[in-house]
């Protein structure tokens, strides 16, 4: 959803240098000039299938395997587009949504797949979803974004909390 002509991917940028927010968890780069971004980790991408599909027997997938299926993209909050087939072989797009929730219910519905981050598994999982390691996919940056002359005095804290809990999950 667009707020004022601004895009999502705007918002956290804006948020942050308005004084809205104080950190923001951010999936591109903020290029803010009184803006810190500090990169927290890279995401690997998964592939969102309907459970009865059979690429669930395959266990994992290549983005070739994907170039004779159709995709539903979310063109709103998503982090795909068709960018990530470069050889020619690009997938159709059978759907384009603006919500998490539209996007499952059509990839449930078996009308395409879905590539995400592999966090949209256990942050929005779906009975009728499974999702797929994506093997050669590039990850999703994940950055963590405040105002350079940020004077809150839990943010070195939240900071470190960030990077620790990172560091944690892939130790």
């Amino acid at each position: 959803m667009a707020t004022s002509g601004r895009t999502w991917k705007q918002l956290p940028r804006q948020g942050r240098s308005s004084g809205l927010s104080d950190v923001a968890i951010m999936r591109t780069r903020a290029r803010g000039r009184n803006l810190h971004e500090e990169l927290l980790v890279m995401e690997p991408r998964v592939v969102a299938v309907a459970t009865d599909n059979p690429l669930t027997a395959v266990g994992e997938v290549r983005l070739a395997d994907l170039a004779d299926h159709a995709l539903v993209i979310n063109s709103f909050s998503g982090t795909t587009s068709l960018h990530l087939w470069q050889d020619g072989r690009r997938p159709v797009v059978a759907v384009e949504v603006d919500t998490l929730d539209d996007w499952q219910t059509y990839i449930a519905a078996g009308v395409g797949l879905g590539v995400t981050p592999a966090s949209t598994a256990w942050m929005h999982p779906h009975s009728e979803i499974t999702y797929l390691p994506l093997r050669d996919a590039p990850p999703v940056p994940v950055y963590l974004v405040w105002a350079s002359n940020h004077q809150h005095p839990a943010l070195r804290s939240f900071v470190r909390l960030a990077r620790d809990v990172v560091a944690e999950d892939a130790g």
